[in-house]
């Protein structure tokens, strides 16, 4: 199932509100639409960070994990900061 949450602000509010985000994710106390985010301790995870420059640039954070071992594909799925 997929949950999403945005938040718009200027870039004050955009720091505070990661401060408070990763902060509660490394607590385990994480909500993104009530559903509580919980990293899964017996998997190897993989963090990436995308960014691009630009006019409209964009600034993504994604934490993935999987029972399969798989290529990456071009197709991935990103959120927004």
């Amino acid at each position: 199932m997929r949950y999403r949450e945005k938040f718009v602000g200027n870039v004050e509010e955009i720091h505070e509100q990661l401060k408070e985000t990763f902060g509660r994710l490394v607590r385990g106390t994480l909500e993104v639409e009530e559903a509580v985010v919980a990293l899964p301790k017996d998997k190897t995870l993989e963090y990436k960070v995308k960014y691009e420059d630009g006019p409209e640039g964009q600034l993504a954070v994604k934490i993935s994990w999987s029972d399969l071992v798989e290529e990456e594909e071009e197709e991935e799925e990103e959120f927004e900061i």
